[in-house]
């Protein structure tokens, strides 16, 4: 039996709408579940403002006082850090480099850090007592720092007479 044109081209239509369908739900399952979330950011600065209310976070913010000294801060800790990175790709490996790039990025992040906490000690002395008594507590609680204690101790052995 011959299929006339239009029942031909009806089920031609048909089949094409269900490939493109296949494809856009084949495609929607393959980016949902081969897409790993991206890593979370490193603790900075954002991080540490985590645990002051709303009022002190803005009030460090907008102290322009410190602003030009944070990016310049900033931007010097970057480039240590690149300068670090670097040495610890390089070959050979110099470690005396490396541990004395390590003490100009620890002195970077100090030097940040200092800028920082004193951006945050001009805002505490704006806000009032109430505003205060809510740093770390509630919705600014910080969570703890993970630490990794290494790979749980093995079990104790068994009790003599009994088989493992």
């Amino acid at each position: 039996m011959i299929v006339g044109t239009r029942t031909a081209v009806a089920v031609a239509a048909v089949l094409a709408v269900s490939l493109v369908v296949n494809f856009v739900g084949a495609g929607y399952l393959v980016g949902t579940f081969s897409h790993r979330p991206p890593p979370p950011p490193p603790p900075g600065v954002g991080f540490m403002m985590r645990a002051f209310p709303p009022e002190i976070r803005d009030a460090v913010r907008a102290d322009n006082q410190n602003r030009p000294l944070v990016r310049q801060a900033a931007r010097e800790l970057n480039e240590a850090r690149q300068q670090t990175f670097e040495a610890m790709r390089a070959d050979p490996l110099d470690p005396a480099r490396v541990k004395a790039l390590f003490l100009v990025e620890q002195d970077k992040a100090r030097g940040l850090m200092t800028i920082v906490q004193s951006s945050i000690l001009r805002a505490l002395e704006t806000v009032p007592l109430t505003v205060r008594q809510e740093i770390g507590r509630g919705k600014n609680a910080m969570p703890p720092i993970p630490v990794d204690d290494g790979p749980p101790p093995p079990p104790p052995p068994p009790p003599p007479g009994e088989a493992p």
